[in-house]
């Protein structure tokens, strides 16, 4: 069954749930992803809600790269991290994170605990395609965490390099004048 979106999940609590409020559903679904069980028949719950960080807590590099392998298996920890996904026409399966709040803090996780192999796993363009999706959510995770890069204006004229100079936040409001 695939994971419910975020309207299905308010549809069903405004029918079925009337009594918990959108905003603890509305908290669970950033955490939790479309897990309906966990979304909304265990809001209440404090164990439940307990085992998305003991699952965060248990992940390394090499839980990951075995993640796929695993979907098949009755794995609480890769279900509750994991979701399976099947591309419009099923001609292709990957594997993507529950959640933004997920894919976060997986990466923190994996980040602290080894980085310069995490790096390695996000710039490797090989191995398993399933896996592509997750390098991927893992590279844009990266690169918003807050590092800075140095830019430069593109130029029009077909000139390879522009004047050397890197533009500030200022430039850019001047340009947009």
């Amino acid at each position: 069954m695939p994971v419910w979106s975020r309207d299905e999940i308010l549809r069903c609590r405004k029918l079925l749930y009337p009594a918990t409020p959108e905003t603890v559903v509305q908290d669970r679904y950033r955490r939790w992803g479309g897990i309906a069980r966990y979304v909304l028949g265990y809001t209440q719950v404090g164990c439940q809600q307990a085992l998305l960080e003991e699952a965060i807590d248990f992940v390394d590099l090499d839980w990951l790269l075995n993640a796929y392998r695993k979907l098949d298996a009755n794995d609480a920890q890769t279900h509750i991290l994991i979701h399976y996904c099947v591309s419009t026409r099923f001609t292709d399966e990957y594997i993507v994170f529950a959640s933004p709040y997920v894919q976060q803090e997986v990466y923190q996780r994996l980040y602290r605990k080894d980085k310069w192999r995490l790096l390695e796993f996000i710039g490797a363009s090989g191995g398993n395609d399933a896996l592509a999706v997750l390098r991927d959510q893992l590279f844009e995770e990266h690169v918003h965490s807050g590092r800075t890069f140095r830019t430069r204006h593109l130029v029009e004229n077909g000139d390879e390099h522009d004047d050397g100079k890197y533009p500030s936040e200022g430039d850019w409001d001047e340009d947009r004048r």
